[in-house]
C-alpha cells in the first residue's frame, strides 16, 4: 500500500475463521498456527516488500508471536517468513521458521513450507536416503497445516540445525557448521 492510501487487503488465510477448516483426512498428523492480528500486520509487510524487491529480507523485528498447537496440545511460539526467495510467499501457503516455547516431537526450532518450494517428494527422498546412509540430515515429513482456521493443505516441515537434531540421531553434541549463501 502507499503512504496516504488505505491498507491492502489481508490476506484472507491471515484473517481468523469462527468455525475453523479441517484439513481432509490423509493419515498425516495436523499443525495449527494461531497468528494474531498484530503477527498477521508483520508478515504482510514482509511479504509485500519481499514481491516488490524480489528478494525476502527480514530482521529479527520480523520474528512475530503466534501459538502453535499440535497432538492436542497448545503452546506459544515464535514465527518469521522463512526463506530467501518469495516463491516462499507466492499464493496463499507462505513458508515459516517456527521456534517453540516447548519441544514437539524432540523439535524446538523447525520450518515449515509448500511441497513446491523443496522439489516435492525430492528433498524428503534426498534425506531419507542420506539418513539410510548414516549421514546426519534433519528430520523431515509431511503433514497438513491449518492457519487461524483455514485448512492450507500438506506441508514439507523440516528440522532446523540444532542441539536436538544430534540428539535425535545418537550423536554427541558438537559444532553445526551451516553454509551461508
Amino acid at each position: 500500500w502507499f503512504p496516504g492510501c488505505a491498507p491492502a487487503p489481508r490476506h484472507p488465510e491471515l484473517v481468523p475463521r469462527a468455525a475453523g477448516e479441517r484439513p481432509r483426512e490423509n493419515g498425516l498428523a495436523t499443525l495449527e498456527l494461531v497468528i494474531p492480528e498484530s503477527s498477521a500486520v508483520v508478515l504482510e509487510r514482509v511479504r509485500a516488500a519481499a514481491m516488490e524487491q524480489g528478494i525476502i529480507t527480514q530482521d529479527d523485528a520480523d520474528t512475530v508471536p503466534a501459538e502453535f498447537v499440535a497432538d492436542g496440545a497448545r503452546q506459544p511460539c515464535t514465527l518469521r517468513i522463512k526463506g530467501d526467495w518469495i516463491d516462499h510467499v507466492e499464493g496463499a501457503r507462505w513458508s515459516y521458521r517456527i521456534r517453540l516455547a516447548e519441544s514437539w516431537r524432540g523439535m524446538r526450532e523447525f520450518s515449515i513450507q509448500a511441497p513446491k518450494t523443496r522439489g516435492y517428494l525430492w528433498e524428503w527422498l534426498v534425506h531419507e536416503a542420506a539418513r539410510q546412509e548414516r549421514v546426519l540430515v534433519p528430520r523431515s515429513t509431511f503433514l497438513n497445516v491449518v492457519q487461524n482456521g483455514h485448512a492450507m493443505g500438506v506441508y514439507f516441515l523440516e528440522e532446523h540445525f540444532e542441539k536436538e537434531l544430534l540428539e535425535s540421531q545418537g550423536r554427541r553434541e558438537g559444532p553445526i557448521v551451516v553454509w551461508d549463501e
